[in-house]
């Protein structure tokens, strides 16, 4: 399968060792809201628990569960010693992996209100 970005297949590395036993599903055509086609290549690692990420030409989409969490380093300078956002999305998607999580669920009433995942 042709990917549109390298940073991709770094990535797809970096979790070789949790992705054993996983159907990786990746798609390099993709169609926003409108229909609109897109250059992404979309990587769902865990389709039930929308676990995955998303690469753009310069961001990483991660997402999992109901949440989501961007990686970039161009509206804002890197910090001394801070890493790339293909390092900082790398470390998050492995301790997704890694670490237990989390899920807690706030309500008004029986309606849920909002809800936080805390990797742990």
């Amino acid at each position: 399968m042709k990917l549109n970005f390298e940073i991709t297949s770094v990535l797809l590395e970096a979790l070789k060792p949790y992705l054993e036993n996983s159907v990786v599903d990746i798609s390099p055509d993709n169609t926003d809201w409108r229909n609109r086609h897109y250059k992404s290549d979309l990587v769902t690692i865990d389709a039930k628990n929308h676990v995955g990420f998303e690469v753009f030409e310069n961001e990483i989409i991660a997402f999992y569960f109901t949440d989501h969490y961007h990686f970039e380093d161009y509206t804002s300078k890197l910090q001394d010693g801070e890493e790339n956002y293909i390092e900082r999305a790398k470390h998050f998607l492995k301790e997704l992996f890694e670490y237990r999580i989390r899920h807690v669920e706030y309500y008004k009433g029986k309606t849920l209100y909002s809800e936080k995942y805390i990797v742990l």
